[in-house]
């Protein structure tokens, strides 16, 4: 499992103005995601979640996605819910504070 790197360095830089501390109720800083994505299904890769919402996940990521890209949500950490929801990055970014990008994930229904 790859553990994205740009959790660590930047967990405690986020502004506490920012839309993540009104929904934290939904993602502490401490929820992680474990994604399989389509293009490499034998590695999982743990993301920090910033902010969730019914529809999809806010993510921390130290490399640029492509829009598009799409896979599994398998895991939520530390709670170590299944979950086994396909998803779609809709959006991505580099993060405001400058280290890594942010990633806008939705939830799709299969086809």
């Amino acid at each position: 499992m790859l553990y994205d790197v740009a959790m660590d360095r930047t967990a405690t830089s986020l502004p506490e103005n920012r839309r993540v501390s009104v929904r934290r109720t939904h993602a502490s800083s401490h929820t992680e995601l474990i994604v399989l994505w389509h293009h490499d299904s034998e590695m999982p890769v743990r993301y920090r979640i910033i902010d969730s919402s019914r529809g999809g996940f806010c993510l921390r990521s130290s490399v640029p996605m492509k829009t598009g890209m799409t896979g599994h949500a398998v895991r939520l950490l530390p709670q170590g819910t299944t979950m086994e929801k396909p998803i779609m990055i809709v959006w991505a970014k580099p993060a405001r504070d400058g280290h890594g990008y942010e990633l806008g994930l939705r939830f799709i229904t299969p086809d």
